[in-house]
C-alpha cells in the first residue's frame, strides 16, 4: 500500500488525519481491539473491502465505500483486525481517532453535507471542520467570507460559529465537513 499523503491537522482541541490513497494501491490497514474512531471519504472510495482470516470477524466482507460514506466507532464495535480493499481511483479520507487524542474523542461528531446552491444556518457553538468544496458564509452582508477547500490537497477550514448565527451556503458540489459537538 502506498499512502502518498497523510497530514494531520488539529480542530477545536482534536488531531483530525487527512490520508489520500493513489488509484490502483492495495489497503492493508490494521485496527486494534476496542479503537474508537470516525471516518469520512470526501473523494473516491474503496471496493472490495474484507477482513482477514485472523481478524474479527474473520473473511468479512464489507460495502464498498464512496464519497460522503461516514463510519462511527459504532460502525466498528465488533472489528478488529487487518482490513483489506482495492482502490480504484484517488481516494480522500478524513479520520478522528482516539490513539492520536489521548485515547478521548468529542461527545459528538457528524457528517456534515450541504448540496450546491443551499444554504443553513449555523447556530452559536457550532465547531465545523470544512474538508471539501467552496462556501460563503454570510453572502451579501458586510462580515461575508468565502473559502475554498479541495478534498486532497488544501489545509481544511476550521469555522466556529461565537457570537452570531452565520448563514452558510454551497457555491460547489460535494460540500462535506465534521461537525464536532
Amino acid at each position: 500500500m502506498t499512502i502518498w499523503d497523510k497530514k494531520f491537522f488539529s480542530a477545536f482541541g482534536y488531531k483530525v488525519i487527512r490520508t489520500n490513497y493513489k488509484a490502483g494501491e492495495t489497503l492493508n490497514d490494521f485496527a486494534p481491539q476496542n479503537r474508537q474512531w470516525y471516518n469520512l471519504f470526501t473523494r473516491g472510495g474503496f471496493t472490495n473491502c474484507r477482513t482477514t482470516s485472523d481478524s474479527t470477524p474473520p473473511n468479512y466482507t464489507s460495502e464498498s465505500t464512496s464519497i460522503g460514506m461516514f463510519y462511527t466507532p459504532a460502525n466498528f464495535l465488533d472489528f478488529y483486525g487487518t482490513l483489506t480493499a482495492d482502490i480504484p481511483v484517488d481516494t480522500t479520507i478524513w479520520c478522528l481517532c482516539q490513539e492520536h487524542n489521548d485515547e478521548t474523542l468529542p461527545d459528538s461528531v457528524n457528517k456534515w453535507h450541504l448540496a450546491n446552491g443551499s444554504a443553513e444556518t449555523l447556530t452559536v457553538g457550532t465547531k465545523l471542520l470544512l474538508v471539501r468544496g467552496d462556501v460563503t458564509i454570510n453572502a451579501g452582508e458586510e462580515n461575508e467570507q468565502s473559502f475554498s477547500v479541495d478534498a486532497a490537497t488544501t489545509k481544511p477550514k476550521a469555522i466556529n460559529v461565537s457570537t452570531n448565527a452565520s448563514t452558510i451556503t454551497a457555491t460547489s458540489d460535494h460540500v462535506y465537513g465534521i461537525k464536532f459537538t
